[in-house]
């Protein structure tokens, strides 16, 4: 997961249920085995853009699509689009 993405989770959690509730669930999404990348070299930057331009996804859903192809995941991508 891009650490982007997980300013995504707290900026939704905290609209709707204020920022003491956005703390505890970022502690729990922090606790899960879930890993988090920063990373915004030439490749991501390479697949961010392809993606972008070529499924028009949201800003923060191309994060989670790009980070699956630079760290070749294959995994399920969850989203709250609606696509």
């Amino acid at each position: 997961m891009h650490v982007v993405n997980l300013l995504e989770v707290y900026s939704v959690v905290h609209k709707k249920e204020g920022a003491a509730n956005a703390d505890i669930a970022i502690e729990r999404v922090k606790q899960s085995p879930i890993q988090f990348f920063d990373a915004m070299g030439q490749s991501f930057m390479s697949a961010f853009a392809q993606v972008k331009a070529q499924y028009g996804t949201h800003f923060t859903d191309t994060f989670v699509v790009a980070t699956n192809i630079i760290h070749a995941n294959n995994g399920t991508i969850l989203t709250l689009a609606k696509m």
